[in-house]
């Protein structure tokens, strides 16, 4: 889906409200992206996936 990208705002509440989506955890600035915060997804069949917002984006919501 979108495992090692950068999302939107958008991409993200749509993950949040996913009933697929057991937790997301924000693991703080993302050493991959610069000026991103990163974030791990776990799904409810364990496995998970690696996603990353602008902080910009996070900072304007």
């Amino acid at each position: 889906m979108f495992n090692n990208t950068i999302i939107t705002i958008e991409e993200m509440e749509a993950l949040e409200l996913n009933p697929e989506v057991s937790s997301i955890e924000c693991l703080g600035q993302s050493g991959r992206y610069y000026n991103c915060y990163w974030y791990s997804v776990t799904f409810n069949d364990g496995s998970d996936m690696d996603v990353y917002m602008l902080k910009d984006a996070y900072e304007a919501a």
